[in-house]
């Protein structure tokens, strides 16, 4: 009983910080942690030490934040991962003897990274967990499940009861079902398509969506405003109703499965801006479809942005300053773009379109996720986007209650999208109108289109949701 109470004490601490502390105050506690945060990687993880006598660093020259980012390298996974053992990675150069778990990339880029989890580590994600999700959904009033359906090898402690189903729906939806009586919320952790399929194989096996208590997080991939949408219709959830919501959460298996949240307000944002072309401008300048927009905390990650575009979007690099860290990273370049707003130029931008009702809940930084760099292609003149596709495929409900999600762009020897059919689903006239017309109307010219049955799609019958799929 006194340590529950001690942590509603704590998150409530916790929620005064973030929602009424100065935004500039809350980035230099961050900022003030960059360079004790390097040294202490620089002098004790042996992996590092070799990195930067190899870009012939001196780390006594690195005294403040302009030196750090004028001086240390950014590194890439390719530097870091595959070149040393695991041992090499970590703080004294010694795996952890207080290890809990390990969890590894999905491999999509080809090379596996992972990330080291300890006792204290497991620790820290659950507290995190009862706050976001208390705040969110109430779970610490409610008795919540997690079940967690992310793909085998992703998993964490939680301060809830938590069912590992990894991508089955039909275990997932069993769950909801004989479970009802016994608590009062349902939270699904899902990758985006398979919240789609969890979702549609219910209604078709007559599970009423509309009076359960579900909510979803969705990460692991990017997800547009348009499926989001979708999501909602289907099942009556909403951006706010704390019931049935849907959530969007960002991580990386090096770095932490928690890195990024969305709120209400930014939810609500980002759905606002896909429908307001001058909201969209100020935020994400000629972008086609809205960027995820999620805080971050400072105080954990510092944050930077390099190789800019014109809409001010680059690729994130990540700096970890947790003290306790065993594998930290410092300057690691994700591969991931994105685009950093502080809370007062976000919450001004909003002032000045009309948007002041929709200011963020929490002072914190804010970043716009819009997928990994290198995902477009060039169509009549202008660049197309992986996002931009998923943003049309979704928008009509109709289409997409017809496609599994996943397609192809094919480049060469001419340009040809190529799209999965979910199964049982045959083609129609009407279908490929839809598409057609959604897609000259995102490029303004024709695309030719090659429908494939479910189990005729040629790119891995592998659609397992075990891994990342490859879109162009």
């Amino acid at each position: 009983m006194i340590k529950k109470r001690l942590g509603r004490v704590k998150r409530r601490f916790i929620l005064n910080f973030l929602e009424k502390s100065d935004p500039d105050k809350i980035a230099r506690i961050g900022e003030d942690k960059v360079v004790p945060a390097f040294l202490r990687a620089a002098e004790g993880v042996p992996a590092y030490q070799k990195i930067l006598a190899e870009k012939k660093v001196d780390i006594s020259k690195i005294r403040d934040l302009d030196d750090f980012k004028e001086k240390v390298p950014v590194v890439v996974k390719g530097d870091v991962f595959g070149r040393f053992d695991a041992a090499e990675l970590c703080v004294g150069g010694e795996f952890p003897e207080d290890a809990v778990s390990v969890f590894t990339s999905s491999g999509f880029s080809k090379k596996f990274s992972y990330g080291i989890v300890t006792e204290r580590d497991g620790k820290k994600v659950r507290e995190m967990l009862a706050f976001i999700l208390g705040y969110e959904f109430d779970a610490n009033n409610k008795k919540t499940l997690l079940i967690n359906s992310e793909a085998m090898g992703v998993t964490f402690s939680s301060p809830y009861p938590m069912v590992n189903t990894s991508v089955r729906s039909d275990m997932v939806l069993t769950l909801l079902k004989v479970l009802k009586k016994e608590f009062e919320q349902f939270i699904i952790l899902a990758d985006p398509h398979f919240a789609k399929k969890i979702v549609e194989d219910g209604i078709d096996s007559g599970f009423d969506w509309k009076a359960a208590k579900v909510s979803f997080v969705l990460g692991g991939d990017w997800i547009s405003n348009s499926l989001v949408k979708y999501l909602m219709e289907k099942t009556e959830m909403s951006f706010e109703n704390p019931e049935k919501k849907i959530r969007l959460t960002m991580g990386l298996s090096e770095l932490g499965l928690n890195l990024f949240h969305d709120g209400v307000n930014l939810a609500r944002v980002r759905d606002a801006a896909q429908g307001d072309e001058k909201l969209k401008k100020a935020l994400f300048g000629d972008l086609g479809a809205c960027s995820e927009l999620m805080y971050y905390y400072p105080q954990r990650t510092f944050m930077e942005v390099i190789n800019r575009d014109k809409n001010g979007f680059g690729e994130l690099v990540f700096s970890m300053l947790d003290k306790d860290l065993k594998m930290p990273l410092t300057r690691y370049n994700s591969k991931d773009a994105g685009k950093l707003f502080g809370f007062n130029e976000f919450s001004e931008i909003l002032k000045k379109h009309g948007y002041g009702n929709l200011i963020p809940e929490f002072h914190l930084p804010i970043v716009a996720v819009s997928g990994r760099g290198g995902d477009d292609v060039v169509v009549g003149g202008a660049v197309v986007g992986v996002d931009d596709l998923k943003e049309v495929f979704y928008r009509d409900f109709s289409v997409a209650n017809s496609i599994t999600g996943y397609f192809r762009v094919v480049k060469k020897p001419k340009l040809l999208v190529e799209i999965q059919l979910k199964e049982g689903v045959k083609l129609d006239r009407m279908l490929v109108r839809k598409i057609q017309k959604n897609l000259f109307d995102l490029t303004h010219v024709s695309i030719p289109i090659k429908f494939y049955k479910y189990g005729d799609f040629p790119y891995g019958m592998g659609l397992d949701y075990e891994g990342k799929f490859k879109f162009i």
